[in-house]
């Protein structure tokens, strides 16, 4: 006659349970799983912490401090960079400002056209709301 195998799934008289090994890899796979959504809910907690402590991590903004107060310091291609990063923005007065600022770069040799200096005019004043709206961001 044969040994009663006890521990053997299918074997009469032995208990359905997995090998300890089974066992250990679920109960290791589950404390990862939780280790990594404690991770990302302290990394969520952080993310809004830092958002509240003021300031602003818009890219746009960001730019717009490189460059020149006054226009005509800056070379077309800062400008430009700053137009582009705040129709990207998640701020929707931003991405509004950024569109104003593209379109106007566009109209440029139009505006001269009209009246000299114009161009400058207008850009210098797309600017300037855009560095309101940025200062906005940063105190509110």
């Amino acid at each position: 006659m044969g040994e009663h195998q006890l521990d053997k799934l299918g074997v009469t008289g032995s208990s359905p349970v997995p090998p300890i090994e089974v066992l250990q890899t679920v109960a290791t796979r589950l404390q990862e799983t939780t280790r990594r959504r404690q991770l990302r809910a302290l990394i969520v907690f952080v993310a809004f912490a830092l958002s509240a402590c003021g300031g602003t991590d818009e890219r746009a903004c960001a730019l717009l401090g490189d460059i020149p107060d006054q226009v005509g310091d800056a070379t077309l291609e800062e400008i430009r960079a700053v137009a582009r990063a705040a129709q990207e923005s998640e701020v929707s007065e931003l991405r509004t400002l950024g569109d104003r600022l593209t379109l106007n770069l566009a109209r440029g040799p139009a505006l001269e056209r009209l009246a000299a200096g114009a161009f400058l005019e207008v850009v210098q004043a797309d600017l300037d709301a855009l560095r309101r709206a940025c200062g906005e961001l940063e105190t509110g």
